[in-house]
């Protein structure tokens, strides 16, 4: 009875959003995949035309500021509100600059598949999607959480290792 009513509340908390997170992912994937493959940016010198459309959709899908703030994890509270935005305006701009460029001169038409979606908590899930490549599928998790009405991506895992994780691990390399 009781993981009814748990598998309930979760379900009834991810229908109070609007959407689910699968269905918002997918939607972020196709508009994503639909930018690389459009014919029109091809050229060179139309590349970076691409990168600011690639760049909308990325601002427009991801939370920056929930990455940034589990990035910086417990050295978060120690900045101010102006400190706070300032490194998710630039880490963000950092991110989205070098990894757009890497998958403009990588993509090579590989497919994504969305597998399935694992509502954790009200508001929070995990989509189980993966990349496939060379006719292998390499397997990733999206972690997502409710935001204004929208799934929004906080943390990316591919084949196990996540980005938030990866992040932090090279951070204390440095320390």
């Amino acid at each position: 009875g009781r993981c009814l009513l748990v598998v309930s509340l979760l379900t009834l908390a991810t229908a109070a959003h609007g959407s689910q997170p699968m269905d918002d992912l997918k939607n972020s994937i196709d508009d994503g995949l639909r930018i690389l493959q459009d014919p029109h940016y091809q050229p060179a010198d139309r590349k970076a035309l691409q990168q600011q459309h690639l760049r909308q959709e990325l601002y427009r899908d991801f939370d920056f500021a929930e990455f940034s703030k589990r990035v910086l994890a417990d050295q978060w509270k120690l900045f101010t509100d102006a400190q706070h935005f300032e490194f998710v305006e630039v880490f963000s701009r950092f991110l989205a600059g070098h990894y757009l460029a890497r998958l403009q001169q990588r993509y090579a038409g590989e497919k994504v598949v969305v597998r399935g979606q694992e509502i954790t908590a009200p508001g929070r899930a995990v989509v189980k999607s993966g990349v496939i490549w060379m006719n292998r599928e390499f397997p990733v998790e999206v972690r997502m959480h409710a935001r204004s009405g929208k799934w929004k991506i906080y943390d990316v895992s591919v084949i196990g290792i996540s980005a938030v994780d990866l992040i932090l691990g090279l951070g204390s390399l440095h320390c």
